[in-house]
C-alpha cells in the first residue's frame, strides 16, 4: 500500500484483474481511479464518456468497483481479493469495503481481510453480517520458524535451528519482518553454511 494514499493503492490492486481478464497489463502510469476506469471501459462495462462519469463521488466508485467485481468473478469463478493492513485503510477505502459487503452483489467473490485490531471498526461492524466470518491468526512458534527457515528460505537445519528462537522472539512471529531480518542479514554475509566443526555436540 501507499500509506499517504491507500484509496489508490486499493485501486490499483483492483486493476490488476486487467491481466486475467482482457490478457493486457495496465497501464503503470495511470492512477488508481484511471486505471479503474480503463479498465471498465474496456470490459464494456461503462460507456459513459470521460466528463459523464465522476469517481471523487463516493457513490460512483463503489458502483463501479462493485461492477467490475460482480463481472469478473462471474469469469473467473471464484474469485478472491486480498486485502492485507486493513488497519491502514482510510475511511474513503473502508467506504468501497462496507458498500461490498453490504450489497454481496457477486456470488463467487470472497474478501479476505488481515487486521491486527481485533476492535477495529470496520471488522465489528462486518461481524454483524452471516456471511462474514473471523479467523484468528497466531504467530508462527519457534518450530514453526525453523520449519520455514528450512523449507521456505533454504537454510541450513542447524543454523535454523540456532537462530529461529532470536527470530521468533525479536519479529513475534511475523514472516514479513523475519524475512526482513534474514535479508539484513545476507547483506552481512551472517547466513552462509556453519561449518560442522562449529556446532556443539
Amino acid at each position: 500500500l501507499n500509506w499517504s494514499n491507500p484509496l489508490d493503492s486499493l485501486l490499483l490492486g483492483l486493476s490488476q484483474l486487467s491481466l486475467p481478464l482482457t490478457a493486457q497489463v495496465s497501464n503503470p502510469s495511470l492512477s488508481g481511479q484511471e486505471a479503474l476506469l480503463d479498465l471498465a471501459r474496456r470490459l464494456g462495462l461503462i460507456a459513459h464518456q470521460p466528463n459523464e462519469i465522476d469517481l471523487s463521488q463516493a457513490l460512483h466508485l463503489q458502483l463501479l468497483v462493485g461492477e467490475l467485481l460482480s463481472y469478473a468473478s462471474q469469469q473467473l469463478k471464484p474469485l478472491v481479493w486480498i486485502v492485507d493492513d486493513l488497519d491502514l485503510l482510510d475511511q474513503d477505502a473502508l467506504a468501497i469495503l462496507d458498500y461490498l459487503i453490504e450489497h454481496r452483489g457477486a456470488p463467487y467473490l470472497m474478501l479476505l481481510m488481515c487486521v491486527r485490531k481485533e476492535q477495529h471498526a470496520a471488522v465489528l461492524r462486518w461481524s454483524a453480517h452471516p456471511h462474514c466470518q473471523r479467523f484468528y491468526l497466531a504467530p508462527f512458534s519457534v518450530r514453526d520458524t525453523v520449519t520455514w527457515l528450512i523449507e521456505e528460505q533454504y537454510i541450513n537445519p542447524r543454523l535454523a535451528a540456532e537462530i529461529a528462537p532470536y527470530l521468533q522472539q525479536t519479529c513475534q512471529g511475523n514472516l514479513q519482518l523475519c524475512r526482513m531480518l534474514l535479508d539484513s542479514w545476507a547483506e552481512r554475509d551472517l547466513l552462509g553454511i556453519v561449518p560442522e566443526a562449529q556446532w556443539p555436540q
